[in-house]
């Protein structure tokens, strides 16, 4: 009887983690690529005159009213191609299995969330 109620638990645990983690991660990566595409069009029809500083400046401001971050830039006569990221929070495993895989100590690894990554090119227009 304790043998069973034990696994049980085990299970429920589990399913509650994978339910947690899985859906923050698939809410997280949804939010970023919808956003990044949102950054992508924006750029393409509002950056083609000003220069590459100038437009990855504007570009780092508008994501960061997004609430995302771009951690690379490239810009070409043609178009810009844009990276970014953002947090996964919240997660029970994920992220301080990321981080501990990534060698931060444990008391740290707690805490930390998992990064998602998105990309886009988008042609001027």
């Amino acid at each position: 009887m304790i043998r069973r109620v034990l696994w049980i638990v085990i299970l429920v645990a589990i399913v509650a983690v994978v339910l947690n983690d899985g859906g923050r991660w698939f809410n997280t990566r949804s939010n970023l690529s919808q956003a990044t595409s949102e950054l992508g069009a924006w750029a393409s029809s509002n950056l083609s005159s000003v220069t590459r500083d100038q437009a990855a400046d504007a570009i780092a401001k508008k994501a960061g009213e997004a609430g995302i971050t771009v951690y690379q830039y490239g810009q070409d006569p043609n178009g810009v191609q844009i990276w970014t990221q953002t947090d996964v929070t919240g997660t029970w495993v994920l992220g301080p299995y990321a981080a501990l895989v990534r060698g931060v100590p444990f008391k740290q690894a707690r805490h930390a969330p998992f990064v998602v990554k998105d990309y886009v090119q988008a042609q001027f227009h």
